[in-house]
């Protein structure tokens, strides 16, 4: 047998050590015009930068409100865009996001 596996050790180094929320931020950067995701019957887009700052604003607000790093949230509701926005504030913020489906 001519070729092994990939170990472990070189998947830690293959992808730096990141927060899921820089590498959203990241990837808003560098795509920030282009097109996120489409919504409604009218389809209305969302850029990558535009979706960054609405989720940094609400991250803000659930800080501001007394949201602490490392704690659990379940997020109620319809799947819709603003659940995903909400989802990515609580990642951005330092939150956890559990599932409850």
């Amino acid at each position: 047998m001519g070729s092994e596996s990939p170990k472990l050790s070189d998947a830690r180094t293959a992808f730096p050590a990141r927060t899921a929320g820089e590498i959203w931020h990241a990837r808003a950067h560098q795509t920030s015009d282009a097109f996120w995701v489409r919504q409604g019957q009218s389809w209305r887009g969302y850029s990558w930068q535009a979706a960054d700052v609405m989720a940094k604003e609400i991250a803000a607000g659930l800080i501001e409100r007394g949201l602490g790093q490392d704690e659990c949230v379940c997020l109620l509701g319809h799947t819709s865009f603003e659940w995903v926005l909400c989802d990515l504030a609580l990642v951005q913020a330092g939150a956890v996001s559990v599932p409850i489906y």
